[in-house]
């Protein structure tokens, strides 16, 4: 809980609005009716798996840019998806610039994919 609650302070300290939910399941019930512009997922949820819980979004919201956060073997995962542009891996632990530098990248990525 306390890496969820520091990355949540390091992504409003960036500007970003965030919505908040503990597990696959809430969160999934917090995107009804909601717009996102980037998901912000760690890997192990209590409830699923990031990448699952990323592919029922894309359901949704197509065209939808991911951090998938981790602390086990992010090169392992960077490899699993690499060819991908719309999701990027950060390891844990990591520094509040490397959050908001990755939030820009995915963002930039996005926005090129929609061109």
């Amino acid at each position: 809980m306390f890496v969820r609650m520091t990355t949540l302070d390091m992504l409003e300290e960036a500007g970003c609005t965030v919505l908040d939910a503990p597990t696959g399941a809430e969160a999934q019930a917090l995107l009804e009716g909601a717009h996102i512009d980037l998901l912000v997922s760690d890997v192990g949820l209590p409830d699923t798996t990031g990448q699952d819980f990323y592919a029922a979004c894309l359901a949704r919201f197509p065209g939808l840019p991911v951090i998938f956060i981790t602390g086990y073997g992010a090169g392992d995962l960077e490899a699993e998806l690499t060819g991908n542009p719309l999701v990027t891996v950060l390891g844990k632990p990591f520094q509040s610039r490397s959050l908001a530098s990755a939030v820009a990248r995915a963002l930039e990525r996005a926005r090129a994919a929609r061109i």
